[in-house]
């Protein structure tokens, strides 16, 4: 009997703590998130959800002193413009609404999953860069840019789905993400940037989305096992006029299919770029 007591202690306790790690903040005033946590909040919370309004500001607590945090779950908030310093050390600066504040949560090594704001519009500059561990990320409906670097060397991701309000993914955004094996772009996507899917060493194949215009240098450099690209657009995707010789590089070893009747478009503007075929889908 005494040792099925301290069992159920033991489990007991072992739930306590594991309650103690997951943290639930309802934010009324935005920049006080450093304000409703203690020092203990800030050191061992692994799963945090906030509610409610932050800033800029908010993003920087989390990123300089939230070290062992794995999930974060912004679903429900709404991020507020700010202006002035989240980081020691760092300049003042204008951060707008609805967007996630350059390299804000860049590093964060622990980190396995976040949950973005629905209302969210802009992913900046290297936000999420060098979260090794990320595996989960949704993107919401509402999010237009994929800025620079946004998940560069998130070596764990595995698949990502853009959504059809994403007009443009910039320079490296997903580069590095050496997992990364399912790629699903959405119509409505215009451009994707230099080295976007860079060193994706797992990416095997790409559907492109009959609204894309344009790709940059090297957007798919060093992916290794790259094999087929689809596109349904009936016209040749802008690509830079003079291919270097990178950029030659990781093309050749790639089958392009295109529409039917636009097999001899296709072969004509893209003569230059050696790509190993380009096939009319079936």
């Amino acid at each position: 009997m005494k040792k099925i007591v301290s069992l159920w202690l033991f489990f007991l306790s072992f739930t306590l703590c594991i309650g103690q790690n997951e943290k639930t903040v309802d934010m009324r005033s935005p920049g006080t998130l450093s304000m409703l946590l203690s020092h203990n909040d800030m050191e061992e919370t692994t799963l945090l959800k906030i509610t409610g309004r932050m800033n800029a500001k908010d993003f920087g607590t989390i990123d300089s002193y939230m070290n062992s945090l794995k999930v974060l779950d912004l679903k429900d908030v709404k991020i507020e413009t700010y202006t002035g310093v989240i980081k020691p050390q760092e300049p003042s600066a204008v951060y707008p609404e609805n967007q996630i504040p350059s390299k804000s949560l860049q590093n964060k090594k622990l980190l396995t999953q976040i949950i973005l704001p629905d209302n969210l519009t802009v992913i900046r500059e290297g936000a999420f860069s060098g979260c090794s561990n990320l595996t989960s990320i949704v993107l919401p409906h509402s999010l237009k840019v994929i800025a620079k670097k946004s998940f560069y060397e998130c070596t764990s991701l595995t698949s990502i789905e853009i959504p059809s309000s994403v007009i443009s993914i910039e320079d490296m955004a997903f580069s590095k993400c050496t997992r990364l094996s399912e790629i699903k772009l959405n119509e409505g996507l215009r451009s994707i940037g230099k080295s976007t899917f860079s060193s994706c060493s797992s990416l095997e194949e790409i559907n492109l989305p009959h609204s894309l215009t344009s790709i940059g240098e090297t957007a798919f450099e060093n992916c290794k096992i790259l094999k087929h690209i689809y596109t349904q657009n009936p016209e040749p995707i802008n690509l830079p006029k003079e291919p270097t010789t990178r950029y030659l590089e990781a093309y050749k070893q790639i089958t392009l299919y295109v529409p039917a009747n636009a097999v001899q478009k296709y072969s004509a503007a893209y003569k230059s770029y050696k790509f190993k075929h380009i096939k009319p889908i079936d």
